[in-house]
């Protein structure tokens, strides 16, 4: 069953499964809808109430990032570094009404998805704060500025969670010059992930930066539940 929600100001498509007691979050770009059958299927097969968050523009360059930075492009306006609001507004208002329409009853298993900027956010929260339990990045922007010097100056929490990250083999050699490290930027991070003795997996699949999203976002599902 799907419900459709507004909540301050972003879009939350919710597919209920009969459990109540785990939640999958996924964060895309408005543009980028799932097809619902799609949505449907996948919560019946693993038993999780699916929240598709859709952020529009300008929301997706804002609350993804970390820190502000100036644009890629110059037709696009800065980052404006607002993802610890945006992890407030999740904790305080977005995920207490989701969950309270399901009359969820003590702590769920709560995890989270997200593509492109969304998978740098899934990640960079996921290393401030423990409201999801695992994490599925689906071509995280590790790229971002400033993102890797972060994320080597500061100790890894532990984690009883998984983490996947997946990246399209021809991204490292396509777009701006800016993006080229990305494959080495995930790879960085997921030794030392395992160093941590962190469970977590970096897959490489077919594709540039957009490529057969369906795929890609089932591949983390069944990491993550299987």
């Amino acid at each position: 069953m799907k419900t459709s929600l507004q909540i301050e100001g972003i879009q939350c498509d919710i597919f209920t499964s009969s459990s109540t007691r785990r939640f999958t979050y996924m964060i895309y770009p408005e543009d980028e809808l799932l097809p619902e059958n799609w949505l449907t299927q996948q919560s019946k097969t693993y038993d999780t109430t699916i929240v598709m968050i859709y952020l529009k523009s300008p929301q997706w360059g804002d609350y993804l990032t970390p820190w502000p930075e100036a644009s890629v492009f110059k037709s696009s306006p800065p980052f404006q570094g607002k993802a610890e609001e945006f992890l407030k507004l999740l904790k305080s208002a977005i995920i207490p009404r989701i969950e309270s329409t399901d009359n969820t009853d003590g702590q769920p298993e709560r995890n989270l998805i997200g593509v492109s900027l969304s998978g740098l956010f899934a990640f960079w929260q996921w290393h401030n704060d423990d409201i999801f339990n695992s994490i599925g990045s689906i071509s995280g922007s590790f790229w971002y500025p400033g993102f890797m010097g972060w994320f080597e100056g500061h100790d890894i929490p532990p984690k009883s969670g998984k983490a996947i990250f997946l990246l399209g083999t021809k991204e490292p050699t396509s777009g701006p010059r800016l993006f080229h490290s990305v494959g080495e930027d995930t790879r960085n991070i997921v030794a030392r992930l395992k160093e941590k003795g962190i469970n977590c997996e970096f897959r490489w699949v077919e594709g540039n930066h957009v490529g057969d999203p369906l795929s890609r976002a089932s591949d983390v599902f069944k990491y993550i539940y299987v």
